[in-house]
């Protein structure tokens, strides 16, 4: 029924079961200066993707939820959003293999309810999303302002112009993609899929904190447990400086399968991004993690004057990083050119076992070889970090 003092930032991501208590937490807590990332869902492509089979005796399980919301306190914060609406896009449609053959190819269809949010749909003037290509949607909903006057709400991704609502339960289980198509009717209108929240705000419970659970009439709280409970911080009614929240109307933007593919590097699995829900994710929490000076000074068009010395940096530790792929690239032609001069050299002469043990020597050097330059490459990483961490902690000292 409270948020501990000491939280930099609250992150909420598709919380499905909050009672009154939890989200009377939240309401608190984001109305004295707490600072949150808060990400609702009308269809959780994770959670139905974790859908459990049948159990014994043929019964079904229960599945995880794919909705969530904040009950009242989005309307509080100033915006509207219907959990059993999702944003439908027939520009910004990704396109994705449904699994089939057709003309005796993969079926690769636009799927209008998963979204690659690119260009002039990204906010290029706040600095959470400035420097972010292209960030996947899947199954997202729609945020609305609830008030005439929208001050203090900043979209950070929108749809398209050729976008409509469609109700949730047609992208559940085994979707048609031609079917959506065929049937949506786009209304013209850009729909808001995540925004930064900087405004005043009144609580979402006027009438003071909700009962206990175990204060219903039905259910009393025992004396010995109400001296057990320690009692609530003062009710707050309203926000005395604006709010500080980012709300995302989609939790699968966290989710690596929407943004990221593992390729296989010399033997190596490695994770890499195809688009930027990553570092969005990255941003708006080292964004609300400042002050809010800093906040509000980054969120007015400073990344169209990015740092110089930060670029430097990046640019550097790219340069090394091609450097570092090049010369083993080389070594591995140099090894496979050696290899094969061995195999001639062993050509009739009888010694084919042992050079076939010199040639495993030669891949074996190799392979470790690549290993360890793939580890070089990962400290030249985590000292750009430690460069720009140092550098950002500088800035933020003047």
């Amino acid at each position: 029924d409270r948020i501990e003092d000491g939280i930099d930032v609250l992150m909420v991501a598709h919380a499905t079961e909050l009672g009154p208590a939890q989200l009377y937490a939240i309401d608190q807590y984001v109305l004295k200066g707490g600072k949150a990332l808060v990400l609702v869902d009308p269809y959780s492509e994770t959670a139905a993707a974790m859908a459990m089979p049948a159990g014994p005796m043929g019964m079904p399980q229960a599945a995880p939820a794919t909705r969530s919301d904040l009950g009242p306190l989005l309307a509080a914060w100033g915006l509207d959003y219907d959990p059993t609406k999702v944003v439908a896009d027939l520009e910004l449609a990704q396109r994705v293999n449904m699994g089939g053959e057709s003309a005796g190819g993969r079926q690769i269809v636009d799927y209008v309810a998963w979204l690659g949010v690119r260009d002039d749909f990204i906010a290029k003037d706040d600095i959470v999303a400035a420097e972010l290509a292209s960030v996947t949607f899947a199954s997202a909903g729609a945020l609305v302002p609830t008030a005439d006057d929208a001050a203090g709400i900043t979209a950070l991704f929108t749809s398209s112009d050729h976008a409509a609502l469609i109700d949730a339960d047609k992208v559940a289980g085994r979707p048609d993609p031609d079917r959506l198509i065929r049937e949506l009717v786009p209304t013209g209108q850009r729909y808001m899929l995540a925004a930064r929240i900087r405004r005043a705000a009144a609580t979402a419970y006027p009438d003071g904190p909700p009962a206990r659970e175990a204060d219903t009439p039905e259910q009393p709280a025992s004396d010995e447990a109400q001296e057990d409970r320690p009692p609530l911080p003062a009710h707050v009614a309203a926000s005395n400086a604006p709010i500080n929240v980012i709300l995302v109307a989609d939790a699968d933007v966290l989710e690596d399968r929407f943004w990221a593919q593992v390729r296989n590097f010399f033997g190596e699995r490695i994770v890499v991004p195809v688009a930027d829900n990553g570092r969005f994710i990255v941003n708006a929490v080292d964004n609300l993690s400042g002050s809010d000076a800093l906040i509000s000074l980054r969120s007015r068009g400073v990344s169209s004057r990015p740092f110089t010395l930060i670029e430097k940096l990046r640019r550097a530790a790219e340069a090394r990083y091609l450097d570092e792929q090049e010369r083993l690239e080389n070594a591995l032609r140099v090894a496979e050119q050696r290899l094969s001069e061995l195999q001639n050299a062993g050509d009739g002469k009888g010694d084919g076992a042992l050079l076939s043990a010199e040639q495993i020597a030669e891949v074996e050097r190799f392979r470790a070889e690549a290993v360890e330059t793939r580890r070089a490459l990962r400290t030249v990483q985590r000292n750009l970090r430690r460069d720009i961490d140092r550098l950002e902690a500088w800035v933020r000292g003047i």
